[in-house]
């Protein structure tokens, strides 16, 4: 239920102190249309630090400094203010006119590399007007985009929604900001955790004599897994170049290593407790078993869905993978997953979930909130689940899934080979997205697509049946032809192209959006996908 409209009073002075105030009170409806004028974010680890380079005769590592970090914003109105990184000097200021949307470049060194090891390296945005902001975390063919939601509208209890491991490196991950001092923060992990130190890459030269050959070898390159068979799998990464002189050939091994320096292991379905200062981020990376062999026969079960956070006061919570393979190890594609999650309170019963744009399969996971939940799958029962449990399933064609109690609904894309099962990569990697509710859609949203890189952009509408004809798109109105009934008849849903910046869309009733995108180009064999606003129902904060 929508709750009745409040006064709203927007203070006119910036705040240009350390510490913003608490913003007022603003309707739900309206903070989907207009966001709010405080953040505090993060960016997660993304895929590995190194990728290769070949010349034609060999390969080779180097450090991969494609990584770039990014926040777009608009706004209503036009509105100013700035971006930070907690611990450091780092400081963007920006003006967004209104109605556009601006990017600007946050630092690299505000990627949280670290597992189990509290950080000073949150991401803090402060405005003088409500704006709306989306954060981009892009690496070399692993892109991934979150909607951030204002401080108002954070909470104290979570659950994680992740996907299983890839490799030793490559597993589910968490993590924590806090906002205020003093933050106490209880977490029950669904699977063992790690505390590593990132330090680099190791490079060591064994040498052995061989017999005499006038064969020049080329090493294995990595990039992502999966782009080709040559490319090799686990964490180790061999490039070998051969020398040719009138006897022997002697052959040079350098063998590239990411470190993680891993002290202590917290163990699965233990809680305990950490303290955040404001500013701090505090990430959880998956212990997995480190053997892809292990990994491959469903032996490793490092996967942090449902994991339950619980703090004393609000904090914002990220959560995906470092690069996943979806479904599983057969979609050779692997991408970072990462989406900002709304708090248990704000959780729902009913969703209506769509088959994406260009018949994009995708997988939906189901998290429970409490015990014995009930999910229904276009009303009939296909699992009752525990507090923290899942349930997952294929995406097909469009469903209603409902549950007895509130649970959280993720869509995650599949990775093309798994769509086309020819090698072929030519829609894009997973990407992941939250399923807003009934219980929270809106009349309205302010939503932007990546302002950087070559996208084929998209947006799902979910409305109801009778109010297709009042949807428009920046004044314009959608075509109806474009919808399709779901099975109640109710609701439909349409996928429909959109073009690079900002948007409006407003319909006569409460609809349901998310955005999503297909690289082509030079950001070829990429995805990204979000949810397109949120209402997060107002608690009495």
């Amino acid at each position: 239920m929508i709750p009745s409209l409040r006064v709203l009073l927007l203070p006119l002075l910036f705040l240009l102190c350390s510490r913003a105030g608490a913003q007022p009170d603003v309707p739900r409806e309206r903070r989907s249309i207009e966001g709010g004028r405080e953040y505090w974010m993060t960016f997660q680890r993304n895929f590995r630090g190194y990728r290769d380079v070949s010349n034609g005769k060999f390969s080779h590592l180097v450090l991969d400094s494609s990584l770039r970090l990014s926040l777009s914003i608009t706004s209503a109105v036009m509105a100013r203010g700035y971006a930070e990184i907690a611990g450091s000097g780092h400081r963007v200021p920006f003006t967004v006119p209104a109605g556009e949307m601006i990017t600007i470049p946050i630092d690299p060194a505000a990627l949280v590399e670290s597992s189990d090891t509290v950080e000073r390296r949150a991401v803090h945005l402060v405005a003088d007007a409500p704006v709306i902001v989306y954060g981009t975390c892009h690496r070399y063919q692993s892109t991934e985009t979150f909607i951030a939601y204002p401080v108002e509208d954070l909470g104290n209890s979570y659950r994680a929604s992740c996907f299983g491991p890839l490799d030793r490196d490559l597993t589910a991950q968490v993590a924590l900001v806090g906002t205020e001092d003093g933050t106490r923060v209880t977490i029950t992990p669904t699977a063992g955790i790690a505390r590593t130190v990132p330090t680099g890459l190791a490079i060591t030269f064994p040498r052995s004599r061989l017999s005499a050959s006038d064969t020049v070898r080329r090493g294995a390159p990595q990039r992502k897994p999966g782009r080709n068979k040559r490319r090799r799998l686990d964490s180790l990464v061999t490039a070998v170049l051969s020398r040719v002189d009138s006897s022997t050939t002697q052959e040079v091994m350098m063998t590239f290593r990411q470190i993680d320096t891993v002290t202590v292991s917290r163990p699965a379905s233990l809680p305990y407790t950490i303290v955040l200062n404001r500013g701090d981020v505090y990430q959880l990376i998956a212990r997995s078993a480190g053997s892809y062999t292990a990994i491959h026969g469903g032996k490793d079960s490092a996967d942090l869905t449902g994991t339950s956070i619980l703090s004393d006061r609000p904090i914002a919570v990220f959560s995906g993978h470092i690069c996943a393979y979806v479904p599983d190890p057969s979609a050779k594609a692997c991408n970072l997953l990462v989406e900002q999650l709304p708090p248990a309170d704000a959780w729902g019963r009913t969703f209506y979930v769509a088959d994406l744009a260009r018949h994009y399969p995708s997988l939906v996971r189901v998290t429970a909130s409490r015990d014995s939940t009930h999910i229904h799958r276009n009303g009939t029962l296909v699992a009752t689940l525990g507090a923290g449990r899942f349930y997952q399933q294929r995406l097909d064609s469009a469903e209603i899934l409902t549950a007895d109690f509130p649970v959280l609904v993720a869509q995650i894309g599949y990775g093309s080979r798994g769509l086309w099962g020819d090698g072929v990569d030519t829609l894009g990697d997973p990407m992941m997205l939250l399923v807003a509710p009934v219980e929270q859609y809106a009349s309205a949203y302010r939503f932007m697509t990546p302002e950087a890189g070559s996208w084929h952009s998209y947006i799902t509408v979910l409305a109801p049946t009778a109010s297709l004809g009042s949807l428009r798109l920046d004044g314009i109105s959608i075509d109806t032809g474009l919808f399709r009934r779901f099975s109640d008849g109710l609701y439909s849903r349409a996928a429909v192209a959109v073009d690079r910046g900002a948007h409006f869309i407003t319909g006569s009733s409460p609809f349901g959006l998310y955005l999503y995108g297909f690289g082509y180009g030079a950001d070829n064999y990429d995805a990204y996908g979000n949810a397109g606003g949120y209402m997060i129902p107002d608690s009495g904060k």
